[in-house]
């Protein structure tokens, strides 16, 4: 991106975030300014912004490599036994399950249902689009705690 488009955008973005600290629309307000602390030295501000931009760049590579090697491990865990990655431990337990199924028969609304029980809208949301799953789920977690009581 030029640098005088960087520059635009971030002036629309301060414009848009502090519309009632500073009025780029309207100029300034009566006797102030806005002043800028870097250089006036053209060079060095592209020095600067390079740099910058090195770094974000460089960031977002390590980031999506991190996440490249986490996939990968997740799905070699998978691969080699099936009980060894279960993804996140379900935010609810067996009565809450059965009390948000009893719930939805009776065709109450989410809101209501997530408040008497306990749990987040989406968590309430997750279980009526695939209520077999969010079995599956609290099964397969509820089944590797008690191999982990045996061993210990």
């Amino acid at each position: 991106m030029p640098q005088a488009l960087a520059g635009k955008a971030a002036l629309a973005h301060i414009r848009n975030r502090f519309p009632d600290l500073i009025n780029f629309k309207a100029g300034c307000f009566k006797g102030e300014y806005v002043r800028s602390l870097g250089t006036k030295d053209c060079a060095e501000a592209k020095r600067k912004a390079h740099r910058l931009a090195s770094m974000a760049a460089l960031s977002q590579a390590q980031a999506e490599s991190q996440k490249e090697a986490q996939r990968a491990g997740i799905d070699h865990a998978k691969a080699n036994n099936a009980k060894a990655y279960l993804g996140r431990k379900p935010s609810f337990e067996r009565e809450q399950l059965e009390l948000v199924k009893e719930m939805l028969a009776r065709e109450v609304g989410t809101s209501t249902i997530a408040r008497e029980a306990g749990l987040s809208r989406q968590t309430v949301l997750r279980i009526k689009d695939d209520p077999a799953a969010a079995e599956q789920v609290l099964a397969s977690w509820k089944a590797r705690e008690g191999e982990k009581r045996k061993t210990a």
